[in-house]
Formats: structure tokens, sequence, C-alpha cells
């Protein structure tokens, strides 16, 4: 069986490209039109370097609704990270709707203050 180059999205050295939810790798509308684009990209500049993803990103519809963007907590490095947080509980829009719960936390890197994630329940 051929292997799967999930950077090009070939499969082994065949002329086949596979994307969107065939490919089996992220499940998500906006994944998939990356994926498209990578496969398309690859099938037509098969010397050229690898395109890169999009921030990866997830996002849960419940209530209350649930997001992530970039590394996630258990992503991150255990030194050099610096956190930042907000309490949602206080905002005075949403004391009004009766909706006042949830927090953002950012990651950052500690060396340049480079933003490396962030999670959102509100």
């Amino acid at each position: 069986m051929p292997l799967f180059d999930e950077s090009t999205l070939r499969i082994g050295e065949l002329p086949v490209f596979i994307a969107g939810d065939v490919d089996g790798l992220r499940p998500l509308l906006h994944e998939a039109a990356d994926a498209g684009r990578i496969a398309a990209y690859h099938a037509l500049h098969p010397d050229a370097q690898c395109l890169a993803r999009r921030t990866p990103q997830g996002i849960v519809f419940t209530e209350p609704g649930a997001g992530h963007a970039g590394l996630t907590s258990r992503q991150l490095p255990d030194t050099g990270i610096v956190t930042g947080s907000v309490d949602f509980s206080k905002q005075a829009r949403a004391l009004m709707a009766g909706r006042n719960a949830g927090c953002l936390k950012l990651y950052a890197d500690e060396s340049d203050g480079r933003l490396l994630g962030a999670a959102l329940v509100a």
C-alpha cells in the first residue's frame, strides 16, 4: 500500500492527491478548503515546497460555546510561555444580557511575544 504524504496530500509516488473529508486528517470545512488548495498546488507544481496550512482552530457549538486557535495548552512547551486571561463575568453588556460567564486565555512566547494559541469559553 502506498504511503500518504500529509504535507503534500499525495499518495506515494502516484499522480494522485486527496483532499477534504476523504484524507481523514481534519474533518472541518475550512481545513477541507485548505486541503483542496494544497493538493491542487502540488499536483500542478510537484517540485514546489509544501504550502502551509492556516493556524489550527476548533470550535464547539455548545452552550456555552468553546473554541481554540493555534496551539492548545497541552501542546505548549513547559517553559518559555507567558499566559494571559480575561474573565467575562464583569462585562457590562454581558451582565445586562444575563450571559456574563466565560473566559479567554492567551499563550505567547516569552522571548518575542509571538502569540502561540488561545482558548475561549463564552
